[in-house]
């Protein structure tokens, strides 16, 4: 459907929407309501393990899983991990305070 960019997705996205007749296009990590929802992984993880856990390991890509299970489960003590897949920018996002995206996946043509 699209070059495997951010611009490309966000303009295909925005354009299909509209060929629906004015759809929301809704953030896939960066959405309040969407994170929230992300949550309900580490809350549903803990209902099933009668023992508790020490910790989640979440893999990370736009972040918004890793948030929603790092709210959920710090209100109950748990650590929660981070897992950098190659090519992707955390720990440099991190070290700068602000959130760096591969330039290769960006809004390269």
């Amino acid at each position: 459907l699209c070059a495997p960019t951010q611009r490309a997705r966000r303009e295909t996205a925005l354009a299909v929407a509209e060929r629906m007749g004015g759809a929301a296009l809704i953030h896939p990590y960066d959405d309040p309501l969407v994170i929230a929802g992300q949550g309900t992984l580490a809350l549903e993880l803990l209902s099933q393990c009668a023992e508790g856990l020490d910790a989640i390991i979440v893999p990370v890509s736009g972040g918004g899983m890793a948030t929603g299970i790092a709210l959920a489960a710090a209100a109950r003590g748990v650590r929660v991990y981070a897992a950098e897949p190659a090519g992707k920018r955390l720990a440099d996002s991190l070290a700068a305070g602000e959130r760096i995206i591969d330039p290769t996946t960006a809004d390269a043509p």
